[in-house]
């Protein structure tokens, strides 16, 4: 490669374009994207391979279309391929270390299987994952606790896992609710503080380092202290008067 610095990624989940005041928002400020935006390169034209999770990230991650990787949906298609050049393996053969904090749903997810209340086993996903080359993962692979990754063993060991599981019927209504525990322990702040302890801890050059949060990805469950001014944006944004 060119040269030796460090690489760093930040990707949201379901982000419209107009969510962000520097693309236009008018209903809200997202004050710290803003401060990326101001010392970056815009693409106003730029498009995703697919509208869907999973297809979409290991496009991301291996600059192939869907069709390519056979990777169709969330559910039909294929895992993300340990034997086709990716991010994290092309870097690790130019001397990278990959480091990943967050969401990295590279695999389709049992859906099926899910229940209110149940957090399923996840330890061979988070195994695949790191097989893909990645040398250090914090994992939040999910909303609520559906998947007992490297987040929700650490909200268990708190005693918050009955609580983070979403109420009945809130994910079906894609509703707005209040995370249960500390503004800190919400997955986007963990995942947040994990890149930043991973970039500390990092060393001086050849890291990569993915940060994947999983929101604003419904149903919205943001922290007490943002619900009452959240709440009222949502609703200015929803049911904006239409442009004339």
């Amino acid at each position: 490669m060119a040269n030796n610095r460090n690489l760093l990624l930040i990707t949201m989940d379901e982000t419209h374009i107009e969510a962000l005041s520097c693309y236009g928002a008018a209903s809200h400020k997202t004050p710290n994207i803003d401060r990326l935006a101001k010392c970056s390169d815009w693409y106003r034209n730029a498009h995703t391979a697919s509208p869907i999770c999973l297809p979409s990230r290991i496009s991301i991650a291996t600059g192939l279309y869907p069709h390519s990787t056979r990777s169709l949906s969330n559910i039909v298609g294929r895992s993300m391929d340990k034997n086709t050049d990716s991010l994290f393996s092309v870097l690790k053969r130019n001397g990278y270390r990959s480091l990943h904090s967050g969401k990295c749903h590279f695999v389709p997810v049992p859906y099926g299987d899910m229940r209110n209340g149940l957090t399923r086993e996840y330890t061979h996903f988070r195994d695949y994952y790191l097989s893909l080359g990645i040398d250090e993962l914090y994992l939040q692979d999910g909303v609520g606790a559906a998947y007992y990754d490297d987040y929700v063993r650490e909200a268990d060991k708190m005693g918050l896992l009955q609580a983070i599981h979403k109420p009945e019927g809130e994910y079906a209504n894609q509703c707005i609710y209040d995370f249960p525990g500390p503004d800190w322990m919400h997955e986007d702040c963990r995942v947040g503080a994990k890149g930043v302890e991973m970039i500390e801890n990092s060393g001086n050059d050849k890291q990569f380092l993915w940060v994947s949060f999983n929101g604003p990805h419904y149903p919205m469950n943001a922290p007490k202290s943002y619900r009452p001014q959240a709440s009222q944006k949502i609703q200015r944004f929803l049911f904006r008067p239409a442009e004339k």
